[in-house]
């Protein structure tokens, strides 16, 4: 009896590990199949994102040559190259430079043209007086000839009263001749006198009229000067920021050549 208790329980051992064994072998094919699924999607999406890489490297590649040209043409555009394009507001400032050079000169030929234009009736006045006289030059006017009256019968009263003997008709009309000439002198004098302060008062207007235009002429120069050097300081911006964008994609570039290196 006891041996086969000992037999049966033998044999319930065996069909226990054999069942064992079988679901061992079910369960361990079973996770095999999940494991190879699993796999076979890591595989796919390990493809997938490779894929992606090599995407994303040849966008990458694409934007930092898109970068370069775009560096070379502002640093060609802000040395001055022969192929820049031009400048929109550097072409209206100029325009309006050379718009009010052009009506300062328009000025300064109308006011040497009225200087010219007065010089002109002077020297034609003075050699009017120089051909025909002070009387030629003055005889429209009546207080001249009202003046002549007076001036005789005063030189006649003199002589006769300096010389109470009998005075000679031929130095009483050549005492009369000299104070005619006398007067006529001091009026010519005063004519003189009176066109040169004419002259001088003309000559001051004009030193006038051209100190404004001087002062037009350096407000233009002074504008034109600020706008040069606001492009210069703009100028100057430009070529810093383009620096540090060189320099930052040059160590972008030393670090990416870093990466691939160690990868």
């Amino acid at each position: 009896m006891f041996f086969f208790y000992l037999e049966t329980a033998k044999n319930e051992k065996e069909k226990y590990h054999q069942n064992d064994c079988a679901c061992s072998e079910a369960e361990m094919l079973k996770n095999l199949e999940i494991l190879t699924t699993k796999n076979s999607q890591l595989v796919k999406d390990l493809k997938m994102v490779l894929c992606e890489k090599e995407e994303l490297t040849i966008e990458r590649d694409g934007y930092q040559t898109k970068f370069n040209k775009v560096n070379q043409e502002l640093y060609a555009l802000l040395n001055g190259s022969g192929n820049n394009i031009p400048d929109v507001e550097d072409l209206l400032s100029e325009n309006r430079f050379l718009k009010q050079q052009v009506e300062s000169l328009k000025e300064e030929n109308l006011t040497s043209k009225t200087i010219l234009s007065k010089y002109k009736k002077a020297i034609e006045k003075r050699k009017g007086v120089m051909r025909f006289g002070f009387s030629a030059a003055g005889d429209s006017s009546s207080n001249d000839k009202a003046g002549v009256a007076p001036l005789i019968t005063s030189t006649v009263k003199q002589t006769t009263v300096a010389n109470s003997t009998d005075v000679p008709l031929y130095t009483i009309k050549q005492s009369i001749v000299q104070a005619i000439e006398k007067d006529r002198n001091t009026n010519c004098l005063n004519l003189d006198y009176r066109q040169i302060s004419h002259m001088l008062l003309d000559a001051i207007n004009d030193k006038t009229v051209a100190v404004m235009h001087l002062r037009k002429a350096n407000k233009i120069l002074a504008e034109r000067l600020h706008d040069v050097e606001s492009k210069f300081s703009k100028k100057n911006l430009r070529t810093k920021i383009a620096s540090d964008d060189r320099s930052q994609l040059d160590n972008k570039k030393f670090v990416a050549q870093l990466m691939k290196k160690k990868m």
